[in-house]
């Protein structure tokens, strides 16, 4: 496991499976934050900045692409990877998100293994960036 602890918001308006993937992913040491929707995600995150963001795709009120755009413009979370569950995709839409940032996306039905792993990859490929980042700024600036 990379970080025992690292944070999740998860956006998922299905209480069903919204349960039972906050569930899986604190099973996994996870802290996971979730929303049934998109606007109340959105309130949080002005405050808080997880390790990693879990959308769904299809919501009410504001679903997972007009979440996603809204999160791009603000800065801090600029480096949060991105990810969208869904059940069925519009090519369009999936290229439109995947060109604009989005770093995966997971479809409906779909294995917690593969859940896990990708949230597992996205957290070590972002901790490395940083340590990297850390490491070249701390070794250039004395």
């Amino acid at each position: 496991m990379i970080n025992q602890k690292s944070g999740i918001v998860l956006i998922e308006d299905d209480v069903a499976l919204g349960n039972s993937i906050s569930e899986l992913l604190s099973l996994s040491g996870f802290n996971v934050n979730w929303f049934k929707d998109g606007i109340d995600a959105l309130l949080y995150l002005n405050k808080h900045i997880p390790d990693i963001i879990i959308s769904d795709l299809m919501m009410p009120n504001m679903n997972g692409e007009d979440l996603y755009f809204n999160i791009k413009k603000n800065g801090k979370l600029n480096a949060v990877p991105f990810v969208i569950i869904t059940a069925n995709i519009d090519d369009s839409v999936q290229y439109k998100l995947l060109e604009n940032g989005v770093n995966d996306f997971i479809v409906k039905p779909f294995k917690v293994r593969e859940l896990i792993f990708k949230v597992n990859n996205l957290l070590e490929f972002k901790n490395n960036i940083e340590k990297k980042f850390k490491f070249a700024f701390f070794h250039c600036h004395p």
